[in-house]
């Protein structure tokens, strides 16, 4: 049930951010940002200028939204400087996330497209429309949410928008998670899911020291957005006045370490590296496999004898 009270216009945040955090998350983040622009210019990852620069853009301008917030007393009850922090740092994880989905793609190519149950063209079709609708639903409800608060009314409009869209990004990670698992099933339990006469060792991607790196970072940053997702539904269902929206820590903790965390991992475990190993690496084949063939080109020897014998008969 959403909380019937309107916020305090005097100071939309129900608190006065922290100058200290504000300005380590700044720093951290302009950090990672340059990072990831010198790592997408020097590797020529031009994907990561929407899936990873441009929510870093976002979060940088929220952070500095909430430090202009504070530059001054009297900033604490303007408007602007709130509803930039409210917009870009709501929107940008969703944008953010793409990144999971762009990597997995990566991922199943790598492993083996007979696996996947979309295909290359389809899946991504459906993560781009997902992720736009997504964010353009938690602009508009950010937007409306925002207008509506400052004025000092209860924007329990915008918030239920704000809600569907959190709604939204939930079956998106939702999705991503089946994707994933349904991969790996066909994948360990070799049974794919296009038909091919390929032999094990000629569809089979091996899992190297790269992928077993790509897949802990894929988990990290998975639980990073699940927690932010949690945090964002109690904040918007406990109202302005809950302890998830008037408490600081709770916002650093849940939302801005989370994203921060993703933004490192993506620095540290570049996508553009993972996606140039050494091309696809195939299963080793098995001494069955090469028993049985052996067999086979035995039996071919012993065939074409008998034709001979009879033919001199």
């Amino acid at each position: 049930m959403l909380a019937a009270r309107a916020p305090n216009p005097d100071n939309l945040y129900m608190y006065t951010p922290s100058a200290l955090f504000v300005e380590a998350f700044l720093l951290l983040i302009l950090v990672s940002l340059i990072a990831h622009i010198s790592q997408a210019i020097r590797r020529r990852a031009l994907f990561l200028a929407f899936t990873v620069i441009l929510p870093c853009i976002l979060e940088f301008l929220g952070w500095g939204g909430r430090l202009w917030s504070i530059m001054a007393a009297e900033n604490i009850k303007q408007f602007s400087p709130w509803q930039l922090q409210h917009i870009t740092m709501f929107i940008a994880p969703t944008i953010l996330f793409a990144t999971d989905f762009v990597i997995l793609g990566h991922l199943m190519d790598k492993l083996g497209p007979v696996y996947r149950r979309l295909s290359a063209k389809t899946y991504k079709i459906v993560y781009i429309t997902l992720t736009v609708v997504t964010t353009l639903i938690q602009c508009a409800g950010a937007f409306f949410s925002g207008g509506v608060a400052a004025k000092g009314e209860n924007p329990v409009t915008g918030v239920k928008i704000m809600l569907a869209g959190i709604c939204l990004k939930l079956v998106l990670m939702l999705l991503w998670a089946a994707l994933f698992f349904d991969f790996a099933r066909a994948y360990l339990t070799d049974k794919p899911i296009t038909a091919t006469e390929q032999t094990t060792a000629e569809r089979k991607g091996a899992i190297t020291r790269p992928i077993k790196v790509i897949l802990f970072c894929l988990f990290v940053t998975y639980l990073a957005f699940f927690v932010r997702i949690v945090y964002r539904f109690l904040e918007l269902t406990g109202g302005w006045e809950g302890k998830f929206h008037s408490t600081e820590i709770y916002f650093n903790m849940m939302d801005g370490a989370m994203m921060y965390l993703c933004f490192g991992l993506w620095n540290l475990c570049h996508p553009r590296v993972f996606a140039q190993t050494s091309g696809i690496e195939r299963m080793p084949q098995s001494s069955n496999a090469s028993d049985s063939v052996s067999v086979r080109s035995d039996e071919k020897e012993d065939i074409v004898q008998e034709e001979n014998k009879v033919e001199e008969v």
